[in-house]
């Protein structure tokens, strides 16, 4: 019988290899679990994240980049908006945010090569429905695309 609580991700390897990949979002969500406990400052998150996450978030939005965000999102189909955004790299405040104790729902277990270009990551779960974009930002950001969801 499977444990509701851990999950399995199917992830493809666009960049580098399976075990750079897996090595890097070990990186990254061993720090994570560790430094959001303290609900930290961006400031902090900014200063702690690998170098090649940080690179490869898009820069803070100003005000008035929010505001027209917002506008466009109120002319859009939710699904159009969702599918438009989910193309665009995430900011290091957007992605942290979700990471935040009130708003996370998952945590790195860990992770496996499968192949050359595919790895296996395990996930567990504390509540449902389970959001995931976080974790596809984070596969994107580390040269992967999540190709499936076991829950």
């Amino acid at each position: 019988m499977l444990d509701r609580n851990f999950v399995d991700v199917e992830v493809k390897v666009l960049l580098g290899d399976a075990t750079e990949l897996v090595s890097k979002l070990e990186e990254l969500f061993v720090l994570v679990n560790s430094v959001s406990r303290t609900s930290p400052s961006l400031e902090v998150w900014n200063a702690v994240l690998p170098k090649w996450f940080i690179e490869a978030c898009a820069p803070e939005a100003t005000q008035d980049q929010l505001e027209e965000e917002m506008s466009l999102k109120r002319s859009m189909i939710f699904e159009e908006w969702v599918n438009m955004m989910n193309l665009k790299p995430w900011s290091v405040s957007s992605w942290v945010y979700w990471f935040e104790p009130a708003r996370r729902n998952w945590f790195w277990n860990k992770g496996k090569e499968i192949t050359p270009k595919n790895i296996s990551l395990n996930i567990f779960t504390i509540d449902y429905p389970l959001t995931t974009d976080s974790l596809r930002w984070a596969v994107k950001a580390a040269g992967g695309e999540v190709k499936s969801i076991d829950c």
